[in-house]
């Protein structure tokens, strides 16, 4: 996770600035930044680099991605005042949600998840928007991973245990971890192996 210390360790880029001028309000420019900024850190510290020779683009489908390649993948989420990251040796999707930002989980549940899905949810006494959180994370996740996001169609990804899914039929493996307000998870195409968990 990436606090506010990140924008006094690095400075951003004269595109980095220039991208977030066009956020709608401040805070949605300083959580980019943190995002952008975290990640060339973290990647600096993985490669021994440099932090401002680290350059990031955005694939045609708006998923960012290095692009000097390193041997490293990465996915960005925010939700609220949380930014966030993981970092990989092969392709990798990642959602955070902090918790108390949704108010209806049965009826989002029930428009855009799978009816088995929806159900559990309807049907759980106890911890309802944990559930939620958990499919919804581990759903935006896969989608993330694919470069669709949620343009992608939430139904296309289905929850099958805590630790996988599929995405169009295709299996992915799932990772999901407690945050000190919510929940992230880590989706790939190979068992996840998570080896550090710091914040910036």
């Amino acid at each position: 996770m990436f606090g506010d210390g990140v924008l006094s360790i690095a400075n951003p880029t004269d595109e980095e600035r220039r991208q977030a001028e066009t956020r709608a309000s401040e805070s949605s420019r300083r959580s980019w930044l943190l995002g952008r900024i975290g990640v060339r850190l973290a990647i600096a510290n993985y490669t021994h680099r440099d932090p401002v020779a680290i350059r990031i683009d955005v694939a045609p489908n708006g998923k960012p991605f290095l692009a000097d390649d390193c041997g490293l993948f990465f996915n960005i989420s925010h939700s609220g005042q949380t930014v966030a990251a993981a970092i990989a040796a092969l392709p990798v999707g990642f959602d955070v949600e902090v918790t108390g930002r949704v108010r209806d989980v049965r009826g989002i549940a029930n428009r855009f998840f799978h009816p088995d899905e929806a159900r559990a949810i309807s049907e759980s006494s106890a911890g309802r928007e944990s559930l939620f959180l958990r499919m919804w994370t581990a759903k935006e996740s896969m989608l993330k991973l694919s470069g669709d996001g949620l343009a992608g169609g939430l139904e296309k990804a289905r929850i099958r245990s805590d630790e996988t899914g599929t995405l169009d039929g295709r299996q992915v493996f799932l990772r999901n971890f407690p945050l000190a307000n919510g929940i992230g998870t880590v989706a790939s195409h190979s068992p996840i192996k998570i080896t550090r968990n710091q914040s910036i």
